[in-house]
């Protein structure tokens, strides 16, 4: 995600690219500035250091245990502007049950989602880490007793929510996304593995599907507005059910289908033309 973002940001012409790079990676990353980073010690100091001499501060970072929160916080601390959403909208995002309480109060079709002591589910579900990313710690069980005794084990038991287990093709939607508007800018069939009953992320088809009559492109508008303070790329998981798209979470962040999306579509996301406020470049929290 790094290279193909410090690639597209280059294409401009204008803009000097300047990034952390963990000292553990050895492969090359580009013709740009890399200032390798080798304890956190140094990475905090660098990090406040590189955002007060940058005029603006992209992040890639997980919402888990609220690292892009926190950072997108400490960006907005400094003064600058920042690149993507609001910390209030990625601790949203970055919590399963967060996000699907709030989707549903806005009437945005949206996967079930409850802690284990307080859900009612009849029939199959799932477990998984409510912070967690790429399948991190996602099982399916044939009745929610044994999804909760399963958690009960978990080292941190009260990171876990349960959801119906719904069939249906998974796919995300790669956003654009700003208060006034949001481009959908490619359908991406997602290849999710289930091997006895133990869920794994094995990459996606970027811009795989068409959205001919445009229900996608809506949905992921009702859920940008659901979620006030979404700016810039988001990624939103959706299952195709027979009763419609349904979604199972949003990425407040690039996602891996941003890697493929230029050599597939032709689109740089730095070129592209929407309309933004100036919410993004508020250097409030």
């Amino acid at each position: 995600m790094l290279r193909a973002l410090a690639a597209d940001l280059r294409v401009l012409g204008h803009a000097e690219v300047i990034g952390l790079i963990d000292g553990r990676l050895t492969d090359a990353l580009g013709d740009w500035e890399q200032r390798v980073i080798h304890d956190r010690a140094t990475y905090e100091a660098q990090f406040d250091a590189l955002v007060r001499e940058s005029d603006a501060t992209w992040l890639i970072a997980p919402e888990t245990d609220r690292v892009l929160e926190r950072l997108s916080a400490r960006v907005l601390a400094g003064g600058k502007p920042l690149l993507s959403s609001r910390p209030h909208a990625v601790a949203i995002a970055a919590s399963k049950f967060a996000t699907a309480r709030v989707l549903d109060a806005a009437g945005v079709p949206v996967i079930g989602t409850s802690r284990p002591s307080e859900a009612q589910i009849v029939g199959a579900c799932v477990a998984k880490r409510d912070d967690g990313c790429g399948c991190e710690d996602t099982r399916r069980f044939a009745h929610l007793p044994a999804a909760q005794e399963w958690i009960a084990r978990q080292t941190a038991p009260e990171h876990f929510v349960v959801q119906p287990y719904v069939i249906g093709e998974p796919i995300s939607l790669s956003v654009l996304a700003a208060p006034a508007h949001t481009v959908l800018l490619s359908v991406n069939r997602q290849r999710v593995e289930v091997h006895d009953d133990v869920f794994s992320f094995a990459g996606c088809l970027v811009n795989a599907m068409a959205d001919a009559d445009g229900l996608l492109a809506r949905l992921a508008q009702r859920t940008v507005v659901a979620i006030p303070g979404l700016w810039g790329y988001v990624g939103i998981d959706v299952l195709l059910t027979a009763a419609g798209p349904v979604v199972v979470e949003v990425n407040p962040r690039l996602t891996t289908s941003y890697v493929g999306l230029r050599a597939l579509t032709g689109d740089n996301l730095m070129e592209h033309k929407i309309s933004i406020s100036s919410e993004p470049m508020d250097s409030q929290p």
